[in-house]
């Protein structure tokens, strides 16, 4: 409900019972485009893009199973209050709304200390 990219790799699979994940080659993220064609379609790093009650509703909307709206919104302000990628995500928003003839990409460095800029393209 609130990851910001979903999960790609080759996985290995072995025949019978597997209690174990296994992953060959490189493990990586795709996040996709920051603002589909489609509001409807918005999901992982997307829904960071919404206003907060688009946000919390998008969210509701993905799960099976009924969740408290307090709750969820509640998470919702902690991660913008306390994760610095969501930090990031959210002044990247506003800049890309104050600008919008300008294109965008967010590149986030593997290196530690983990980094994330916004680049004009």
């Amino acid at each position: 409900m609130f990851a910001m990219t979903p999960f790609k790799s080759n996985v290995v699979l072995n025949n019978g019972w597997t209690p174990t994940f296994k992953v060959q080659g490189q493990v990586y993220h795709h996040a996709g485009l920051l603002h589909p064609a489609n509001a409807e379609d918005r999901q992982y790093l997307q829904i960071y893009f919404l206003g907060e009650d688009e946000q919390v509703q998008r969210r509701l909307d993905l799960l099976d199973s009924p969740v408290d709206r307090n709750i969820v919104l509640k998470l919702q302000r902690m991660l913008h209050q306390h994760n610095s990628y969501v930090r990031s995500f959210k002044m990247a928003a506003e800049i890309m709304d104050d600008n919008t003839q300008v294109g965008y990409r967010i590149k986030i460095s593997g290196k530690a200390p983990l980094t994330l800029e916004v680049v004009c393209t």
